[in-house]
């Protein structure tokens, strides 16, 4: 079922490694292994020495509301950019929750890369600190090193997701960019030379 529709104490009774694989569906190794779905606090408790990026996935103000009561809470307002693809769910985060930085809202950073392109970017006034965008549409790269240069030109840090593949992690750590989101942090942590986080 939709997650939004569960209460915490069903998702807490599904087992929230069965499906991860990281062969294609030769093994699964955190199924049957107590992988729970966690409360933004508690992962704000364990990891909150890190900086984080928070999506709303939910829109409006109860969402947006809710998230900025939590990151108070944990005194997490330097260390989280929340992101979301509502526009107005970022706007009314941003309203709430002033102290807390924000990703371009999806009609933000469209006009932002289509400004990119056009090479009139210079034109363009980011209302954020970070740019987080797709690293595909289709067979269009779009964290291209042009993108990422605009983007640190105009003081943007640029974040792409969802990148799985370990050539392409490679290519961009090479360009400079500021953020990968993966499902695989495995990969990304060794090629970073860098351990998972046991906990």
């Amino acid at each position: 079922g939709a997650v939004s529709g569960m209460t915490f104490a069903e998702l807490q009774a599904l087992d929230a490694g069965d499906k991860f694989t990281p062969d294609e569906g030769k093994t699964f190794p955190f199924r049957g292994h107590g992988v729970r779905v966690p409360r933004l606090r508690d992962v704000f408790a364990v990891h909150g020495g890190m900086r984080m990026v928070v999506e709303m996935k939910s829109t409006g103000e109860p969402t947006a509301k809710a998230l900025c009561t939590q990151i108070r809470g944990a005194n997490m307002g330097n260390r989280v950019l929340v992101a979301s693809f509502d526009m107005a769910t970022v706007e009314v985060f941003r309203e709430l929750c002033p102290e807390v930085a924000t990703g371009l809202g999806f009609s933000e950073a469209r006009n932002f890369v289509l400004a990119a392109y056009a090479f009139v970017a210079r034109l363009a006034s980011p209302r954020a600190p970070a740019l987080l965008l797709p690293d595909r549409m289709g067979s269009f790269e779009i964290a291209s090193d042009r993108l990422i240069d605009t983007a640190r030109r105009r003081g943007l840090k640029m974040h792409v997701w969802t990148v799985n593949d370990e050539a392409r992690m490679k290519e961009l750590l090479a360009s400079r960019i500021d953020g990968i989101m993966t499902d695989r942090p495995d990969l990304l942590l060794a090629l970073r030379g860098q351990r998972p986080i046991q906990k």
